[in-house]
């Protein structure tokens, strides 16, 4: 947590130059964003679960079994991952044990809702966190980042998620004119 009252009486005192507080006051602000974000991923993972149309107005956001990228241009596009909600962060485990809904546009019209099944948390990709070293967790991220009659612009990331410095960083991304839900499983055979 942050120490003003050690901050306002450095100051207050004179003990503190002027630039260390700039840079102290700097380095709050970037704790406190960190917090956010973190924070805000985890009240996501504990309610994506229950979106009617998930990913349109908020993101649809879950945590990853295994992923699989895929490099071009430099920049790696999310081939597919196998996404699920852990049941420690369901908020209603009952009604998501019957099944998650979501919407995959490669499917015939009457059958667009599939299901992002429920699993346990121990089960979620971790990876290192570039910044502290420690493990995090792999979360995704599927969104409409533009709803248009001229055509739609959907995205899926992958981030990490690391439980000790709160560090949040990308792994990998996708664009797409279509809902993605296809591509938040293991394809057959992985």
């Amino acid at each position: 947590m942050f120490d003003l009252r050690s901050l306002f009486g450095s100051i207050g005192t004179g003990e503190v130059p002027r630039e260390s507080v700039t840079v102290t006051v700097r380095s709050m602000k970037e704790s406190a964003q960190r917090t956010i974000k973190a924070l805000e991923l985890l009240e996501a993972l504990r309610t994506s679960w229950n979106q009617r149309d998930p990913g349109k107005g908020m993101p649809y956001v879950f945590f990853v079994r295994d992923f699989s990228l895929q490099w071009g241009g430099g920049t790696p596009s999310i081939a597919w991952c196998d996404a699920f909600f852990a049941r420690g962060f369901v908020t209603d485990i009952a009604r998501a044990a019957e099944g998650v809904p979501h919407y995959d546009d490669h499917r015939p019209a009457r059958d667009k809702r599939t299901s992002v099944p429920l699993g346990e948390f121990r089960e979620a990709k971790l990876e290192r966190c570039n910044v502290c070293a420690h493990a995090s967790y792999v979360v995704g991220r599927h969104w409409q980042s533009c709803d248009s009659p001229d055509g739609d612009t959907w995205e899926l990331e992958l981030l990490s998620l690391c439980p000790d410095c709160l560090h949040v960083d990308r792994i990998g991304h996708r664009v797409d004119g279509y809902r993605m839900g296809h591509l938040l499983k293991r394809p057959e055979g992985r």
